[in-house]
């Protein structure tokens, strides 16, 4: 430890501070500061400091305390980092009897962390405005503790199983990105101070794993496939106090795997732990383990081939026994009856015209037996926009609707789209009589989708948007739909469910579409001019350029009338280039949020060069209302051109912005 005096040196500003070692202690007489009535309520000095002295610490990396134990007046002390015409509170410290036990006055004491390269600027003062007088300040440095060797997956520790209780530690850990599930709400946590381990799963068995508690006496755990994988068990607390422990089923991973386990300290907790994994023994359930079985046993492990597993429209499950499913009961099942609801039909299975099946046209021929002439999506009748048509759906084969799968007897029919359109489908009248639905398909007619701008399925259900005193069992839908074919089954809301209908379809263009956009911005840049450029997708072909105004909050919007699929480059005055591809502009509302823009294109060339650092040294050191000050030379915007904006400058020259 050494020690020195600066009575002579004067160190009563920031910029002439005077340099402290590690170890070192300095003293000397407080004299008035060379800025009279210093205040920074950020580091505690809320009350004007008339008198201190300045000292400055390089930083290294290492963890650093100072004291002025031994000063003879109650002093405080304040440490900033940043520039002196900008200083920034990093640590305060003011009366500590715990480190400055002994004396007649209140001393201080602060320890903080450094950064390698980062100058720190240390203010002693009076704790009140009137005192001063001799000081002592002592400066000593500590290596900040080393990360265990397993604080990340990719470096996690081999565990072996049935072994003895490994030693763990999880002190001076850092987060690791893998966030935690929460086993109670399912909502996610933020790693804190998380350690890493690894097995090879058993070829059979259940795995326990523990967390025993040592200095660390509260952990979470979680087991995941593989590092970044899946999650596939996790737990807080079910080891013995508020440590964490998991169980892995006899079926529950698969054997020879690897596995990942990602243990962390509670609320942020660090100290050494035990961790132990142990395999026992599968105790052997035999059962039916086909969870689409009737008798489907979650806790069998060996299946035994009873499952009884139901086929749709033959067999259904009635609680374990599997039944027959025969509507009308004449030994048919109603998968492979033509009409398993017509109890009067001539023979089994084949329909007959009984009184369940009747002629609604009257030509002949009854109606579970005629099929109509737009019975399949390759057949559908056209439909024009703007026309209103009668139909009926007797005879009609079932299909698969947009319903969950659920297939219905409906008809069906094509209709173009010349433009982006609101598009309004409709049975909303008195001649349709019984419960209408429609789904709405896109593609080719072999090949179809359900259309799911139409909602959430492209499925317009029964009685939706209709008035129940007009049309009880219509429904009615409006959507968007670009330029296009579409293809349209009017079916029933139940499965068997047919009978007349009248069905509008209309179609109105729609033009401009409004976009709103939206970049990360700093607002304390205000309002920025820029322009918005649209490129055909994928190409250089320029279709229109507009001006735009961010505001100080990163947004902006703007009107366009143009549609089809453009590349958008977004160039902000300062800044270069950014792009979104590939937009689609269908006469819709679009919000867009852009790639956050990197400064320094001073001259507008979409390329941080020399031309930009020429007009970035023509600005240097000017501030607001300077002559010759340039506002996109000033990154941060704080109103003055100086170092941290050079270091911005620096950092992001020779980038170039995105081109078509």
């Amino acid at each position: 430890t050494s020690s020195a005096s600066n009575s002579l040196l004067f160190n009563d500003d920031c910029i002439d501070a005077l340099p402290i070692q590690c170890g070192e202690t300095l003293s000397g007489e407080t004299s008035l500061l060379s800025e009279a009535d210093y205040t920074n309520p950020d580091c505690g000095l809320t009350l004007p400091a008339l008198s201190g002295q300045w000292f400055a610490v390089e930083g290294n990396g290492d963890f650093v305390e100072l004291t002025t134990c031994e000063s003879l007046f109650n002093s405080s002390i304040a440490v900033f980092s940043g520039f002196c015409t900008d200083l920034s509170c990093i640590a305060a410290g003011s009366a500590d009897p715990e480190i400055c036990a002994e004396g007649f006055f209140d001393n201080a004491s602060v320890s903080f962390q450094t950064q390698p390269g980062i100058p720190y600027f240390i203010l002693v003062y009076g704790s009140e405005a009137g005192d001063e007088g001799v000081y002592s300040i002592s400066a000593s440095c500590e290596e900040p503790p080393s990360v265990p060797e397993n604080n990340n997956c990719d470096s996690a520790i081999l565990l072996e199983p049935n072994g003895e209780l490994n030693s763990a530690t999880n002190a001076g850990a850092t987060a690791s990105i893998q966030g935690f599930e929460n086993c109670d709400s399912g909502s996610g946590q933020a790693a804190e101070n998380d350690v890493w381990f690894r097995f090879l799963a058993p070829e059979t068995g259940r795995i326990a794993i523990e967390t025993f508690a040592g200095t660390l006496q509260n952990t979470k755990m979680q087991i995941l496939d593989g590092c970044g994988g899946e999650v596939i068990a996790c737990d807080e607390d079910s080891g013995p106090g508020q440590m964490a422990a998991v169980e892995l089923s006899c079926n529950n991973y698969i054997p020879g795997s690897e596995y990942f386990i990602q243990v962390d300290g509670g609320s942020g907790n660090e100290g050494d732990f035990s961790i132990s994994i142990t395999i026992e023994p599968c105790i052997e359930i035999f059962g039916c383990t086909n969870p689409n079985a009737c008798n489907f046993n979650p806790e069998a492990t060996v299946d035994d081939e009873s499952c009884l597993i139901p086929e749709a429209g033959c067999t259904t499950c009635d609680g374990n026994e599997l039944v027959f499913v025969d509507a009308d009961q004449d030994g048919v099942c109603d998968l492979e009856d033509g009409c398993p609801d017509d109890p009067n039909k001539s023979e089994p299975g084949i329909c007959g015209c009984g009184e369940v099946d009747i002629d609604e046209n009257w030509n002949g021929v009854c109606d579970s037996e005629e099929t109509p002439e737009n019975d399949t999506p390759c057949n559908a009748a056209t439909l024009v926009c703007g026309q209103t048509i009668t139909g009926n759906s007797f005879g009609a084969s079932q299909s698969e609707t947009c319903s969950n799968g659920d297939s219905r007897a409906g008809v069906w029919y094509e209709f173009e789209v010349d433009a982006f359109s609101e598009i309004i489908l409709g049975t909303c009248f008195k001649d349709t009589d019984f419960n209408t639905e429609m789904s709405v398909y896109s593609g080719d007619c072999d090949n179809l989708s359900c259309f799911t701008e139409s909602g959430e399925s492209g499925l317009i259900p029964n009685g939706n948007s209709c008035d129940g005193e007009i049309a009880s069992d219509g429904t009615q839908g409006t959507f968007t739909a670009p330029a296009g074919t579409y293809f349209i089954m009017v079916h029933g809301g139940s499965e068997n469910a047919t009978g007349n209908f009248t069905l509008l379809l209309s179609c109105e263009a729609i033009s401009s579409t409004d976009i709103n956009g939206v970049i990360s911005w700093n607002t304390s840049c205000g309002e920025r001019e820029g322009e918005l450029e649209f490129f055909d997708a994928g190409t250089s072909d320029l279709a229109g350029a507009y001006p735009i105004t961010v505001s100080e909050n990163g947004s902006f919007a703007l009107s366009v009338d143009i549609s089809g699929n453009y590349d958008l480059y977004l160039k902000l005055d300062g800044y270069l280039a950014v792009v979104e591809q590939d937009v689609s502009l269908q006469g819709n509302n679009l919000d867009i949020v852009f790639d956050t823009p990197i400064p320094g294109d001073i001259t507008g060339s979409n390329a941080v060069g020399l031309p930009d650092f020429s007009a970035f040294s023509a600005a240097y050191g000017l501030n607001t209302g300077s002559p010759g000050f340039n506002p996109l030379a000033d990154f941060n915007c704080d109103g003055a051109i100086n170092l941290q904006d050079f270091s911005v400058f620096s950092t992001n020259y020779g980038a170039n912005g995105v081109e078509p």
